[in-house]
């Protein structure tokens, strides 16, 4: 039973390790795993995480500062007796404390400019989130074609270089009974040795692609990635090409994250200038402060009692001393509540401060402010005028692609037909193994321009997707 137990445990690791193994991923499957995995996301989303703890900061910058402290006092000597004011030689040791609050009440609208500065700051590190995920779609939609396009060329030059094999084994029997001249052989064997090199070369650009997908997903290395092709790769009739680059355009100014990242930061940049001139204003401040303190000599009566009669300085008209009671008195250091309370002070104050002349700081604070929200406006339409110029180009590039790739699918049928009408002349003796092998290049770089051809047209198309903001899938 133990025995059975084990041995279908093992088996279930086994399969587990198996089905990780054979995991592959689609393009949507990629897509996704790099929204979250991927380095260069994970930074913009840091910068993000910035800018939201200053803007937080900023909004609380309007409530008032509050503060309070403690001081200790330790005097020996002569020093100022706080409860008499009287220069006394004694030990005295005295407790402050204090609570005071300040509270900017005008200052020219500056911290609410600059809330609104820092919210811009804040809306266009989102909007560059989006942007640089876009951009990672868009790569990752590149390396995975690539990677199909490099999958697809190694199968084929796979079938090409066993053909090769095949016609120079059958070249070998027809060289040894003469059927061929050394020449004819060589040339079939120098044809392997040609597909060798083409499909070594499609293997290293397939490894390449792959690693190239890898790191835009940020795949640990020890994990075993393969990508999963769509079913219907090989159908472009649902691609759309006649798009019209003004439309397209004006459809883009209204979701780019770049042109959005422009405008964001050319309105923070003109709140900064409404800071930097909320300096010429006047600065209006209030404050209050409540403090109190405990001291070793502050002193009260414990108690008085009545004692016995004692001349005074003072006679009767008849020369006759004259007493007085006198009363017994016990002194006492005063309790700390007692003296918190007794102690305690406050004060409420209002400062008013004009600017007048700072070397005009100011001034050229606001000039340079200025140079720079008028060069932000530059990079906006900058920015625009580019959109504009690449979406054109992408239109452009995409009915080049579709015209490209109907020519080189046609040229791959023809030249494949003339590829199958040469090997049966070459069977029967009209020609030889160098036009035969002549028909086969043509045939074979046909085959891999339709493959390039197709691929191109996809991706081009995924262009057009990535600036209407339409998912980037299969």
């Amino acid at each position: 039973m133990k025995k059975s137990i084990f041995l279908f445990i093992t088996s279930g690791i086994l399969l587990f390790n198996e089905a990780r193994a054979q995991e592959k991923f689609t393009l949507e499957q990629c897509v996704n795993y790099a929204m979250e995995h991927n380095l260069t996301i994970k930074q913009a989303r840091f910068s993000q995480a910035i800018t939201e703890k200053d803007y937080s900061q900023t909004k609380y910058s309007l409530l008032p500062e509050i503060n309070g402290q403690i001081s200790q006092n330790f005097n020996k000597g002569r020093t100022t007796d706080p409860q008499t004011g009287l220069i006394v030689d004694q030990n005295i040791n005295t407790s402050n404390f204090g609570v005071g609050a300040s509270w900017v009440l005008f200052s020219g609208l500056q911290k609410v400019n600059t809330i609104k500065q820092i919210k811009y700051s804040l809306m266009a590190e989102q909007s560059n989130v989006e942007k640089v995920r876009q951009d990672v779609s868009l790569n990752v939609v590149s390396s995975f074609l690539s990677s199909l396009f490099n999958k697809e060329q190694v199968i084929n030059l796979t079938n090409q270089l066993q053909v090769s094999n095949e016609q120079l084994s059958i070249a070998q029997k027809k060289a040894d009974v003469g059927s061929i001249t050394e020449a004819d052989f060589l040339q079939f064997k120098a044809q392997v040795s040609t597909d060798e090199t083409n499909l070594t070369t499609a293997q290293n650009q397939l490894e390449i692609s792959m690693l190239e997908l890898r790191q835009l997903l940020n795949i640990d290395p020890q994990r075993t990635f393969d990508i999963e092709p769509p079913t219907d790769i090989s159908l472009l009739g649902n691609i759309k090409t006649d798009y019209n680059a003004t439309d397209v355009y004006n459809e883009a100014l209204k979701i780019n994250p770049t042109i959005k990242y422009a405008n964001y930061q050319k309105l923070s940049y003109e709140k900064s200038l409404q800071v930097t001139r909320g300096k010429y204003y006047p600065t209006l401040s209030m404050a209050y402060n409540i403090n109190t303190l405990y001291g070793n000599n502050y002193e009260q009566l414990l108690s008085s009692t009545p004692g016995g009669l004692a001349p005074t300085s003072f006679v009767t008209q008849s020369g006759e001393a004259v007493f007085a009671q006198t009363v017994d008195r016990e002194f006492g250091t005063t309790p700390f509540k007692d003296q918190f309370k007794n102690n305690r002070g406050s004060m409420l104050s209002f400062t008013l401060q004009i600017p007048i002349f700072n070397g005009l700081q100011v001034r050229n604070s606001t000039s340079k402010a200025k140079i720079s929200y008028q060069n932000a406006i530059a990079t906006e339409e900058l920015t625009k005028n580019t959109l504009n110029k690449t979406i054109a180009q992408a239109v452009a590039d995409l009915r080049a692609a579709e015209k490209k790739n109907v020519s080189a699918q046609s040229s791959y049928e023809s030249l494949k037909k003339a590829y199958e009408y040469s090997q049966k002349r070459f069977d029967v003796g009209l020609i030889n193994s160098l036009d035969l092998n002549i028909a086969k290049t043509n045939y074979s770089k046909a085959e891999s321009e339709a493959l390039q051809a197709k691929y191109d047209m996809i991706f081009k198309s995924k262009v057009i997707d990535y600036y209407l903001g339409k998912p980037l899938t299969l």
